[in-house]
């Protein structure tokens, strides 16, 4: 199964998985393996992942590429066309089915919302790191 956006992590987080934070970059062409990108947080979903028995939150961060000389106009998921939007939650959800795992939208969160799930994952792999 093939993601269709950019998805990787965003370096120095830590998410409840203890995973670094998953981002999917919403952008017109592809970038390549291990790049960085400069990205705007646009939104978040809320997700639910179960495995092993055990429930955990796996939230994903959306963002838009951005650089100086070309600004994205979206500036939060509502923006985005809704079959978009839902093509990508039924993507997660399918591809999470496929590794075995139960994954559940449970929610959509706005750019604010977004960046309070950053500064936790900030905060938690300093605290990881000071331990």
């Amino acid at each position: 199964m093939q993601f269709p956006y950019d998805f990787g992590s965003i370096p120095q987080t830590r998410a409840a998985d203890g995973d670094p934070l998953d981002v999917l970059v919403l952008g017109l062409a592809p970038s390549f393996p291990g790049c960085l990108i400069t990205a705007r947080l646009v939104g978040v979903l809320h997700a639910q992942q179960r495995e092993a028995g055990r429930t955990i939150r796996n939230d994903r961060l959306i963002a838009v590429g951005e650089t100086p000389v070309n600004r994205a106009r979206v500036r939060q998921l509502r923006e985005l066309d809704p079959d978009r939007l839902r093509d990508i939650e039924h993507f997660f959800e399918s591809y999470n089915r496929r590794q075995g795992r139960e994954f559940r939208i449970i929610g959509r969160g706005s750019p604010r919302a977004a960046h309070l799930v950053l500064e936790r994952g900030l905060r938690a792999f300093a605290r990881r790191r000071g331990a």
